[in-house]
């Protein structure tokens, strides 16, 4: 799926409230109290979940280019700061060849660990011409990759909704253990979702606070909201993970 014009904004991107979807009042039919006198075996009754299984690949996709997104506004800002990429650039390439929920995670602790310190950013932006414009330059493209983020986040969570719905009143049929432990993964990467997006949010505003010396120093021309150019970025990043 091409995503050439991408229409969420920030107002769409309302979070799914996961805790409506755990599994309060589940329980696997023919198990200790299950209604019904027909004792069925757990490999008794599969569904097919291919269906299912297709919308968790292409959600953790959409994290996984969130998170990317995310990343590339860290390596913007490292670069001007003299601080080396290596790390979150392995992971990304990680991610980027197997979008899962490990990789994803692993890519989202290097970004909390590459965040750079107040006196980083205050130190270059009282630098030479070239520090400053190098950081107030990175500071603008940070921020459209910010964008770039919340609106793959967006996209995650609306599909992630549906899906998590449909795996939950799954749960209620499916009588296979290998199956219930697939829906529950399932469920869980939607729940994921949210969170690292949540996670991203705070990251974002650490960020702000951070470098807020330096931006009132500079007055980076930054993206207050999505625009052309962080969709166009969002799509580059959605179109090489396979979206």
């Amino acid at each position: 799926m091409k995503t050439k014009n991408i229409a969420l904004t920030l107002a769409l991107v309302t979070l799914v409230s996961c805790s409506n979807l755990a599994f309060a009042g589940f329980s696997v039919p023919g198990v200790g109290g299950g209604a019904g006198n027909k004792q069925e075996t757990k490999s008794e009754v599969k569904v097919d979940l291919s269906q299912l299984t297709g919308q968790q690949s292409k959600v953790l996709k959409m994290m996984a280019a969130a998170m990317i997104c995310s990343a590339q506004a860290n390596m913007e800002v490292n670069t001007a700061l003299g601080k080396s990429n290596t790390e979150l650039l392995t992971k990304i390439s990680a991610l980027k060849q197997n979008p899962n929920k490990d990789n994803v995670a692993n890519l989202s602790k290097e970004v909390k660990k590459t965040a750079s310190a107040k006196n980083d950013f205050d130190k270059l932006a009282n630098g030479s011409e070239a520090e400053k414009a190098a950081l107030k330059s990175a500071m603008e493209k940070a921020s459209y990759y910010k964008y770039a983020s919340y609106i793959c986040f967006g996209m995650a969570i609306k599909d992630a909704g549906g899906m998590m719905s449909e795996a939950s009143s799954a749960l209620r049929s499916v009588k296979d253990f290998g199956q219930i432990n697939q829906l529950k993964g399932i469920i869980n990467t939607g729940k994921m979702a949210s969170a690292l997006y949540s996670e991203t949010q705070s990251n974002f505003k650490n960020y702000d606070s951070t470098a807020a010396t330096a931006k009132q120093l500079l007055n980076p021309d930054e993206a207050k909201t999505d625009n052309v150019e962080s969709q166009k970025m969002a799509n580059s990043i959605l179109d090489g993970i396979g979206l």
